[in-house]
Parts: structure tokens; sequence; C-alpha cells
């Protein structure tokens, strides 16, 4: 939770890679990546399983 903008998003900046079907972004312009807020779903819906568990 400490790494959502103030707009409560997981906000990803660019240092100028390149991104798997998308063209090259501009170094720090930020951006939503869809691997980052997978990862962070499911360690969101982890922690409500354990909420529900016990």
């Amino acid at each position: 939770m400490n790494n959502l903008d103030s707009q409560a998003r997981w906000i990803s900046t660019s240092t100028g890679e390149r991104l798997v079907g998308q063209p090259k972004f501009p170094v720090n312009s930020q951006y939503i990546a869809s691997e980052v807020f997978s990862e962070n779903l499911e360690t969101l819906s982890a922690y409500l399983e354990l909420l529900k568990t016990n």
C-alpha cells in the first residue's frame, strides 16, 4: 500500500526500457504496469484470504 500514488494507483516510472507490446516510454514517464498490478493484486488477495480464515 505504501507504493500507491495520490490517486491510489500502483504507478511505475520508466527508466527507458522497452516494454513488451508498448512503444518506448520517455525516461521518468509514469505508467500502470500490468505485471506490477497483477503481483500486487495477488498479494492483496492472499492477505484478504488470511483475514477470512482467521
